[in-house]
């Protein structure tokens, strides 16, 4: 997340004309600023380490979300000239990146708001009644963030840190809709989707950290 940030900063500073990366985290529960505003968030926090997920404060996105070496991220960060510009645009062009990566790979997704899902959104991506994927998107003056996290593998860890952060928090949920890609192509790793969204030529200058 340092880096990330780190990259924001120096795309709008012009110092780097755009970023593409592609990588897999640390078991990582990122919360968004709603969260860390809500009574519980403290029992929260202690929830996600109790799981072995360090909470971290996210760049981009709304509610709680969690992932972990089983997890790809995939961010872009480009010169923007205004905040409020292209941000549906954006919002399009990766949830549909992501959608193509994960067709590559044999998983079948739609792109849309799914009744019930952790951290909302009208740009999830689904199957079978399974989040798999989320784009969120922060913008500064001069650059923009756009990242999107897929949840490859180890759905059942993803839904046990969720089901005891959101208690803490307080937030309704219903946690049969968090899943993973492994779930529909059994074997699926994050590394084999990581090389297919790197094989995307719209990711051509992506690098792994």
């Amino acid at each position: 997340m340092a880096l990330t940030g780190e990259l924001l900063r120096a795309v709008a500073a012009g110092r780097e004309t755009g970023v593409a990366r592609v990588f897999v985290p640390g078991p990582t529960l990122a919360f968004g600023r709603l969260d860390a505003r809500e009574p519980g968030f403290a029992e929260a926090e202690a929830a996600a380490r109790s799981h072995g997920f360090t909470p971290q404060i996210r760049h981009a996105g709304g509610r709680a979300a969690a992932y972990d070496h089983g997890s790809l991220v995939i961010e872009l960060i480009e010169p923007s000239d205004s905040i409020a510009d292209g941000i549906e645009a954006r919002f399009v062009a990766l949830a549909e990146r992501v959608r193509r990566v994960l067709a590559d790979v044999g998983v079948a997704t739609e792109i849309g708001e799914l009744p019930g899902e952790f951290c909302p959104g009208r740009y999830s991506l689904h199957a079978a009644g399974r989040k798999l994927s989320g784009v969120a998107q922060r913008s500064i003056v001069g650059a923009s963030l756009t990242t999107a996290v897929i949840a490859v593998e180890g759905g059942g860890r993803l839904r046990g840190v969720l089901v005891d952060v959101q208690r803490a928090l307080g937030v309704a949920w219903n946690p049969e809709t968090a899943g993973s890609a492994d779930e529909f192509v059994p074997g699926l790793t994050a590394d084999a989707v990581a090389a297919a969204a790197v094989a995307d030529n719209r990711f051509r200058t992506t690098h792994r950290r």
